[in-house]
C-alpha cells in the first residue's frame, strides 16, 4: 500500500511538472488557459484565478491543462486563442512540457550530487569518497546468494567464517581490486559464511555457503559486484554534475529507445526490458528500500523517460502534435481538425493497447 502511494505521488509529480510546462508557456504567450487540473475527473474541488479554473479531481494520476482554442480553429480570430498563434509559438507551448520534465530531472539530480550519490569506481578509492562498500549489481537465481535473500543494491559490509573476518571497507581502502574478496570466498568454499549486509539505511545478517564448483561466470556465491562509495560534490559543483548526469541519461535512454524500435521492426518482438506500471511499482518498492537518494534518482530517470517518450512523433503524444505543426508549416495551412482528432484517437488507443500488453508481460514476469 505504501509503495503504491509513493508510486502515485511520483507519477503525479512528473505529470504535473509536464502540464505546468504547457500552462506556463501558454500564459507567457498571452493565451488563456481554461483549466489546470490536478488528477483526472470526476472533479472534487475547484477555484478560479485569472480566468483559469484550478481543479482537484478524484483520480490522482497526474493532471491536465485545457488551453483555449486548442481543440479547433473556430477561435482563430481571438488573440487569446491557441489556434491564433504562429506555428513557432504553438511549437514552444507543446515542447514546454518535455522541457519541464528535463528541468525537473536536472534539479533532482543536482540535489543528489549535493547530498552524495553512491557511485561505482575502479582502482583506488577516490579522494574525498566516503563509506566504501562492495555493492551487488546482479544475483543469480538459486545461487547461494539468491537462496540467502541477497538483492541487487545490497552492500556487503563484512564476511565471517569460523576463523577469519573480511571487512569490506578496510580491503577497499588498501586494494585497488576485488581480488581479496574473491580469494576469501574461494578459500572458504563449502563453509558457512556469516554476511553483514547493508540495505538502505539498515544492516542485517544472513548466511551463505559458497559453492566449491559452480557454473562458468557465476562465481562461488552467484553475484556480480562493483566497488562503490558515497561521493559528495560541494554546492557550487552539484548543479554542473547534475547537468552532466542529466545529459548522460538523455543520451543513454535515447539510444535505448532507438534500439527498442529497431528490434521491434527487425524481429517483430518487444524487448523484455520494457516495463509498465506494475513493473515500475516493483522497482519503486526496491528503490524505497535503498534510501531517499535512490528514490530521487528514480524520479529523475522516470521524468527523463516520459520526456523522451512524449517527444516521439507519434499521434496523441506531444511529438505527434509537433509533427502536425510541421505538416502545417510545409502545406501553408493546417490539417482538418477532424482528421487530426481521428489520428490522435487511433494513436491513443494503440498506446493503451501497448500499455495493456506490457502490463500483462510485467505480471507474468513478476508473478
Amino acid at each position: 500500500m505504501v509503495t503504491a502511494l509513493i508510486f502515485i505521488a511520483i507519477l503525479a509529480l512528473i505529470i504535473l511538472a509536464h502540464e505546468w510546462g504547457h500552462f506556463w508557456a501558454a500564459r507567457r504567450s498571452g493565451i488563456r488557459v481554461e483549466e489546470f487540473g490536478f488528477g483526472f475527473p470526476p472533479r472534487l474541488l475547484a477555484w478560479k484565478k485569472n480566468d483559469t479554473v484550478f481543479s482537484l479531481n478524484l483520480i490522482p494520476l497526474g493532471g491536465f491543462v485545457k488551453i483555449f482554442g486548442e481543440e479547433g480553429n473556430e477561435t482563430k480570430g481571438d488573440p487569446e486563442s491557441f489556434a491564433a498563434q504562429s506555428v513557432g509559438r504553438r511549437a514552444k507551448i507543446i515542447t514546454a512540457g518535455v522541457i519541464m520534465n528535463v528541468l525537473l530531472a536536472f534539479i533532482l539530480l543536482s540535489f543528489v550530487q549535493g547530498l552524495g550519490v553512491p557511485s561505482a569506481f575502479e582502482g583506488a578509492l577516490p579522494a574525498g569518497a566516503q563509506n566504501p562498500i562492495i555493492t551487488i549489481v546482479e544475483v543469480v537465481q538459486n545461487s547461494p546468494a539468491g537462496i540467502s535473500g541477497l538483492k541487487v543494491g545490497d552492500g556487503i559490509v563484512e564476511m565471517r567464517s569460523k576463523d577469519a573476518v573480511f571487512k569490506t571497507a578496510e580491503v577497499i581502502s588498501e586494494s585497488a581490486t576485488l581480488d581479496k574478496f574473491h580469494d576469501f570466498v574461494q578459500a572458504h568454499a563449502g563453509e558457512e559464511l556469516l554476511l553483514a549486509v547493508k540495505r538502505g539505511g539498515t544492516i542485517f545478517t544472513t548466511t551463505a555457503i559458497p559453492r566449491i564448483s559452480h557454473p562458468t561466470n557465476e562465481g562461488a556465491l552467484g553475484i556480480a559486484m562493483v566497488k562503490t562509495a558515497l561521493i559528495k560534490n560541494p554546492w557550487y559543483l552539484a548543479p554542473w554534475e547534475g547537468l552532466k548526469m542529466t545529459g548522460q541519461l538523455i543520451v543513454t535512454f535515447s539510444i535505448a529507445i532507438v534500439n527498442i524500435f529497431k528490434e521491434a521492426f527487425t524481429t517483430g518482438k518487444l524487448t523484455e526490458s520494457l516495463t509498465g506500471p506494475v513493473g515500475i511499482i516493483k522497482i519503486t518498492a526496491q528503490t524505497v528500500s535503498l534510501g531517499f537518494v535512490f528514490l530521487l534518482q528514480l524520479v529523475a530517470i522516470l521524468s527523463i523517460n516520459i520526456a523522451l517518450i512524449n517527444i516521439l512523433p507519434f499521434p496523441a503524444l506531444d511529438g505527434g502534435r509537433l509533427l502536425f505543426l510541421g505538416v502545417e508549416k510545409v502545406r501553408g495551412r493546417p490539417l482538418k481538425k477532424e482528421t487530426e482528432r481521428w489520428v490522435n484517437t487511433a494513436g491513443f488507443f494503440l498506446l493503451i493497447l501497448l500499455m495493456i500488453f506490457i502490463t500483462i508481460k510485467d505480471i507474468h514476469r513478476i508473478f
